[in-house]
């Protein structure tokens, strides 16, 4: 679009004087570099992806994005030491279940999480992966994130 409305310029430098200096500037401008800097200030081609400098919007995005991991997993390390520290668990673990972030509890001790989501049981149904209370809504906000920092990066 932009190149069709500068040859419609040119061709009416013939025509008109008064767009000729605009054309000789134009002339001696480089299009395709411009567009190349501009696209790799955008994008990291080594690493195929946007980068948040792309725009605003989505620089925004992910800095709150990244707020909410941050509060998500800082509660969950939180929890997950309670379990560890009564004895409901080996060792402190967070892992993901059902596209959500949760707390892994040995079966008997899943009442230390009144309220908890139950995601996913292990086989030998000894193990429980619990997204606590508390993280409901971190969860849901890393959902919705995640949904418009995709709508930002394809628009």
């Amino acid at each position: 679009m932009f190149f069709i409305a500068i040859e419609k310029l040119m061709a009416l430098a013939f025509v008109y004087c008064r767009v000729k200096p605009l054309v000789e500037i134009l002339k001696g401008f480089d299009f395709k570099e411009t567009l190349k800097k501009k696209i790799g200030f955008c994008i990291d081609c080594n690493m195929s992806m946007i980068l948040d400098r792309a725009s605003e919007d989505l620089e925004i995005i992910r800095s709150e994005r990244r707020r909410n991991m941050e509060n998500l997993d800082s509660l969950l390390k939180q929890v997950s030491m309670r379990i560890y520290q009564a004895g409901g668990i080996d060792r402190p673990l967070i892992t993901k279940r059902r596209s959500r972030m949760c707390v892994v509890s040995g079966a008997t001790h899943k009442s230390l999480l009144p309220g908890g989501v139950v995601l996913s049981v292990s086989s030998s149904r000894a193990t429980c992966f619990i997204e606590p209370k508390e993280a409901v809504e971190f969860n849901n906000m890393e959902v919705s994130y995640a949904s418009f920092e995709k709508a930002e990066e394809l628009e």
